[in-house]
C-alpha cells in the first residue's frame, strides 16, 4: 500500500500567535504536536478550529523523497495509531509517543534536510511534507478544498496553516 499523504499534527516550535510553544512537546522522536487537527489520541471538531476551516490544513502530501530516501510518516500504511494512549500535554508526559501517518511542520516543503531525532527515519514525527511536483506540495482543508502549497510560501504562514487555533489566519497564499 503507498499512502502519500499524511495528517497534519500541527506546527513544531516556534509557533505563531500568542504563545510559541502552544500544543507542542518533544516526545523523543521530534516535536509533537496537538495544534493542527489530527492528532495522537485526541480528537476536534470544525468548532475547534477557531483559524477557520478554510485556513486550517487537514491533510498534506508526502510523495518525494528526502535526499533520495523514502522517510515517510506512512511506513505502515497510512494512519496506524499510536503506541500507547498518551497525548501532547499528558500529566505523565509523552515519551515515546511513536504514531504513523501524521507529521508536525518543522520545516518547509519539499526541504532536504535530514536532521538526528526529527527526520532521518520513516517514523519520525516530522517528516517533511513533499511531493514529485515541480514547486510544491498539494494540501486538503479543513473544509475540504484542495490547495496547492508553494515551495516558496514563508514558513511563518505554512505553520499558520497548519495551527487550527494560534489566531493567525492568512488571507491568500
Amino acid at each position: 500500500m503507498n499512502v502519500t499523504y499524511v495528517g497534519n499534527q500541527g506546527a513544531a516550535r516556534p509557533i505563531p500567535g500568542p504563545d510559541p510553544n502552544m500544543g507542542t512537546q518533544d516526545c523523543g522522536h521530534g516535536w509533537s504536536c496537538n495544534n493542527g487537527v489530527l492528532v495522537a489520541n485526541q480528537a476536534f471538531g470544525m468548532q475547534d478550529v477557531s483559524d477557520g476551516t478554510s485556513n486550517t490544513i487537514m491533510v498534506a502530501e508526502q510523495s518525494g523523497r528526502v535526499v533520495l530516501v523514502n522517510r515517510t510518516s506512512n511506513y505502515y500504511g497510512g494512519w496506524y495509531g499510536t503506541r500507547h494512549p498518551r497525548w501532547v500535554g499528558h500529566p505523565s508526559g509523552c515519551a515515546d509517543l511513536w504514531q504513523t501517518g501524521t507529521s508536525c511542520v518543522r520545516f518547509a516543503p519539499n526541504s532536504q534536510i535530514v536532521q538526528t531525532g526529527a527526520t532521518e527515519a520513516m517514523y519520525r514525527n516530522n517528516t517533511h511534507w513533499n511531493s514529485e511536483h515541480p514547486g510544491g506540495i498539494n494540501v486538503v482543508l479543513v473544509d475540504g478544498a484542495i490547495r496547492f502549497i508553494s515551495n516558496d510560501i514563508d514558513f511563518t504562514d505554512l505553520k499558520r496553516l497548519a495551527c487550527r487555533y494560534d489566531g493567525e489566519p492568512i488571507g491568500s497564499y
